[in-house]
């Protein structure tokens, strides 16, 4: 995946299940970072930019997608569930 896809699909992306797919998560995101961590950007300002508020984006969205996750089943187990 490129910089440029990886920038258009973050854009795209309203929900979780957009920008990380349904079937393998881990996979996407990893891809994503891929294209779009800092040191392996062109030298393009403006596209560094871009793809850098796309990182952070991703990254964030990761976290707290993790967060939701593990913290609901945490719960579940409290439960009994």
């Amino acid at each position: 995946m490129r910089a440029a896809e990886a920038i258009g699909l973050v854009a795209a992306a309203r929900t979780d299940a957009d920008l990380f797919g349904a079937d393998q998560p881990a996979r996407r995101y990893r891809e994503l970072v891929a294209a779009l961590h800092p040191d392996r950007l062109p030298t393009d300002p403006a596209v560094r930019a871009e793809a850098l508020d796309a990182f952070i984006h991703v990254t964030t969205r990761w976290r707290a997608r993790r967060v939701t996750v593990l913290g609901s089943s945490s719960k579940a187990v409290a439960a009994g569930r």
